[in-house]
């Protein structure tokens, strides 16, 4: 008879608590989030991939900030470069003005250089020209330039061309030009 009674109870108990169950477990879910427990937080009833999904969204984010502190080093690294270009192009600058400064004041020396340049080309084109006159015009047109230039003129000949020339010029003048030859030893 206790075994019978036994029994009897069992599928008493199993009818009352089941359905007992089965409030708790409805009351928890859709209960639980108006009072304040959510089950997705305490991990009872989380999936595999919702957790594989928060592990890849923190593994990006650990990415992006890895990226975005490379990115801080390099615009570091960079405002430092330019910071050292800026202070070498101020000094090219200071080293351009000091020579354009100079040159200004050499342009003159340069200006002499071209003249001087073009003066010998000039000589050395005229003395061509008396080869091809004769020496009497010759003569009378070196009588006619100061002595200064006309000494310049006949110092840069060829010594025969000089002595056909000077024989034919006015004897005080010719005397005066191979003085001063001899002084600087034409």
């Amino acid at each position: 008879m206790k075994v019978q009674k036994e029994k009897k109870r069992w599928p008493i108990f199993l009818s009352l608590f089941i359905p007992l169950i089965a409030i708790v477990v409805a009351a928890v879910i859709f209960i639980g989030p108006l009072v304040g427990f959510d089950l997705g937080k305490t991990g009872m009833f989380r999936s595999e991939d919702n957790g594989g999904a928060d592990h890849n969204r923190q593994a990006e984010i650990d990415e992006l900030e890895e990226q975005l502190a490379v990115l801080q080093t390099d615009w570091h690294q960079a405002t430092n470069e330019l910071t050292v270009k800026d202070a070498e192009l101020a000094e090219l600058h200071a080293q351009n003005e000091d020579l354009e400064e100079r040159l200004e004041n050499n342009e003159w020396q340069e200006e002499g250089i071209v003249a001087n340049v073009s003066a010998e080309e000039g000589l050395q084109k005229a003395i061509k020209s008396y080869e091809q006159m004769s020496p009497k015009r010759a003569a009378a047109l070196l009588e006619e330039m100061d002595e200064e230039e006309a000494y310049i003129h006949i110092a840069a000949m060829d010594h025969n061309l000089r002595g056909s020339i000077l024989g034919r010029m006015e004897a005080a003048r010719a005397a005066g030009i191979l003085e001063k030859m001899a002084q600087e030893g034409r």
